[in-house]
């Protein structure tokens, strides 16, 4: 399901059209209705006045009619796509800027905010690069992080084996912690609990056992509070367009390019796919679909802050629809815990680790839980009408299929591994003969004249058994080092080649997950203990012994040890 910078472009036209076109027009006419009534009575009362009337009418015809004919296209016609662009990546580049530590990322400035405001102060004139007061509202309206000092002890206790004698130092140490945000609609609190962590070693001839206390963030807690946004919107004279603005903000945010897929996607943590799987099938679910509401919701827990409407934990969950509503344990923002008391009062929570609490800030038990709620709302059935009811909005059900295909693409659908025989002299033959693998001159050279690794041969073979491939590079031409670095390449020891095509198709025109391209990456990972593969370079962070950079988007690397 992959979405052209074209078609991202077009998604944002298409929310401003709906928005700037209508709703400025609305405003505008509630404007000019309301100057008319004052200046009625002399229009109506006076001959002058008939002829004013006339005049000020097809004035403001024709400025209605301009008005919106100028916010038929986000910056203006066809010739600046380059622009549209421009503008979107200003913005998230700005929001990305608000934001420098993990927890901080949590809340940042959204982009919607920064591009609905930029629209609406521009909404007279082409909003263009150099129209936009991005960076203004981007400096007014970034969060304010609050951090505070907080006492950790440490304690060291040293038991001599030969004697059994024991000592204890205690010390204390400060860390900071954010303790509270300021954001542009409201303060958020942070949530901490203190527990502590043991580590034992032996030297020599005693035991040292250091007991150290942390601070674990559980959430936090919100208060909405508009003022920093209205002093903004005074400031730049746009507060009586506020309900307008708040509008584009939900409208962006609705239709915002859901093809932007989080890289995360190709890149799951093995222990988030087994526990999507168990949930998955004890209650017969789709695995992708509880992870596509995990990324949805909190991108695969990057940002369990507690929602705007009180949802909390990793899959987002009303504390109530976790509880039971009936449930005096719990409240709208209160959520129990008693797996027993849950199930007596119609709870959905679930216990999934045995750990005798059903905790929706626990991974396992909120995925358990997210699929036992799909499977009540008869997801073998009807999977989107179970999504709507997870989250009511058709929007959300779009957007939760997106990341679905796009995990089930990375991770079901045509991803395997490779294998190979250990005859060199056939592999090679193989490889220049059956017509599945196309070379650069260099690279055919390289194999023809034998500079090419033993391996490397073997594994084009394996990869030319599933896909037709065009090999660009493999020892000749290529620099002796890695670029930027006096680190001798492994393609200058043979070891090493370069895919530029996969199935007839440039890798620069398949970067989106599942394409063929990305099947071969993610199959070359899969089978990269097998294979010997040292490292793998694509236009993807596959984790392990993958790596991606603005030099590897038009090819995958393949090196062997």
């Amino acid at each position: 399901m992959y979405t052209s910078p074209q078609e991202k472009r077009n998604i944002i036209k298409s929310a401003t059209k709906q928005y700037v076109k209508s709703q400025v027009k609305k405003h505008m006419r509630k404007f000019f209705l309301s100057l008319l009534k004052k200046v009625a009575v002399f229009l109506f009362t006076t001959p002058p006045g008939w002829i004013v009337l006339l005049i000020l009418l097809a004035f403001f015809s024709v400025s209605i009619f301009i008005t919106a004919f100028s916010y038929m296209d986000f910056t203006g016609n066809n010739e600046n796509d380059t622009i549209n662009q421009e503008l979107y990546q200003n913005y998230t580049n700005l929001s990305d800027s608000t934001a420098k530590t993990d927890i901080e990322k949590n809340y940042k400035l959204p982009w919607e905010v920064i591009g609905a405001i930029d629209t609406v102060y521009n909404m007279d004139k082409p909003i263009i690069l150099k129209n936009s007061i991005a960076q203004d509202i981007t400096d007014n309206l970034k969060p304010i992080f609050h951090y505070k000092d907080m006492p950790i002890t440490t304690t060291i206790i040293t038991t001599y084996t030969d004697s059994k004698e024991t000592t204890t130092t205690t010390s204390t140490s400060y860390v900071k912690i954010l303790d509270k945000v300021e954001t542009y609609n409201g303060i958020y609190t942070l949530k901490y609990t203190k527990s502590k962590t043991t580590k034992k070693e032996g030297k020599e001839n005693k035991i040292i056992e250091t007991i150290t206390e942390e601070y674990n963030l559980i959430g936090d807690e919100f208060s909405e509070n508009y003022t920093r946004l209205d002093n903004y919107l005074k400031k730049v004279r746009l507060y009586d367009y506020k309900d307008l603005i708040m509008q584009m903000i939900e409208q962006f945010q609705k239709e915002s390019p859901i093809g932007i897929l989080p890289a995360s996607i190709a890149n799951l943590p093995q222990e988030y796919i087994d526990i999507y799987k168990k949930a998955a099938k004890a209650y017969n679910i789709d695995w992708w679909t509880l992870a596509g509401i995990h990324g949805v919701e909190t991108s695969f827990s990057t940002n369990i802050a507690v929602s705007s409407a009180g949802a909390v934990g990793p899959m987002q969950f009303m504390p109530l629809t976790w509880s039971g509503y009936n449930n005096p344990y719990a409240s709208a923002t209160k959520y129990d815990t008693d797996p027993e008391r849950i199930k007596k009062y119609g709870g959905y929570g679930v216990d999934a680790n045995n750990d005798g609490k059903a905790d929706p800030y626990d991974l396992e038990d909120a995925v358990f839980t997210a699929a036992k709620y799909l499977s009540a709302n008869g997801y073998s059935t009807d999977p989107r009408g179970a999504i709507y009811a997870y989250n009511h909005a058709w929007w959300y059900v779009d957007k939760v299929m997106e990341y679905a295909n796009a995990i089930k693409l990375a991770y079901e659908d045509g991803i395997g591994t490779f294998t190979y025989s250990s005859n060199v002299e056939e592999a090679k033959n193989n490889i220049l003969t059956s017509g599945k693998v196309s070379f650069d001159p260099s690279a055919l050279d390289d194999i023809k004249n034998n500079r090419a690794d033993g391996r490397v041969i073997l594994l084009i073979d394996a990869i030319s058994k599933q896909h037709t491939i065009y090999i660009s590079s493999i020892k000749s031409n290529h620099s002796k080092y890695v670029a930027g670095t006096n680190r001798v390449s492994l393609h200058y020891l043979g070891k090493a080649f370069d895919i530029a095509a996969v199935d007839g198709i440039p890798v620069i025109s398949q970067r989106y997950i599942g394409s063929p391209a990305f099947k071969v990456a993610k199959s070359l990972i899969t089978s990269s203990s097998q294979l010997g593969i040292e490292e793998v370079g694509s236009p993807w962070d596959l984790g392990g012994i993958s790596f991606t950079d603005e030099g590897h988007q038009n090819h995958i690397h393949v090196g062997v040890k």
